[in-house]
């Protein structure tokens, strides 16, 4: 299921930016004339964690690379954002104390405190957006 335009970035592994792109109304995404090398491509999108995917790019044929964005708070990815098993999820991870940036519904850098919990609980029963 695709939902909406992300922005795609390519970068050197240095972290050098080359070039940005939007997705179309399909979800696909190019990048034209790019040197043979090794980059990295990171897709983001307002509501949704980030993602990045190595690619080498070579002179014999183009490179496909396909990223999957997840919905914040839809850590079961069902494509049901705050439900019971994202609920669990995140009391889990919270117990944890993880640091993946999935968890961080707030965008305090704190992935998976009291306060994602919080504000996942409260989405669950349509009190708060998540954004």
């Amino acid at each position: 299921m695709y939902c909406g335009i992300a922005t795609v970035t390519l970068t050197t592994r240095e972290g050098t930016e080359i070039n940005t792109t939007q997705t179309d109304s399909t979800g696909h995404y190019a990048f034209a004339e790019v040197s043979p090398d090794y980059y990295d491509i990171t897709a983001t999108k307002r509501s949704y964690g980030s993602n990045a995917a190595p690619v080498t790019v070579t002179a014999e044929a183009p490179e496909t690379v396909d990223i999957v964005l997840c919905q914040k708070g839809d850590f079961n990815t069902n494509s049901e954002p705050a439900d019971a098993g994202d609920l669990a999820m995140m009391a889990d991870a919270t117990k944890a104390g993880t640091s993946d940036e999935t968890y961080d519904l707030d965008g305090d850098g704190n992935p998976a405190d009291e306060n994602d919990l919080t504000l996942l609980k409260e989405v669950s029963v349509g009190v708060a957006v998540l954004e």
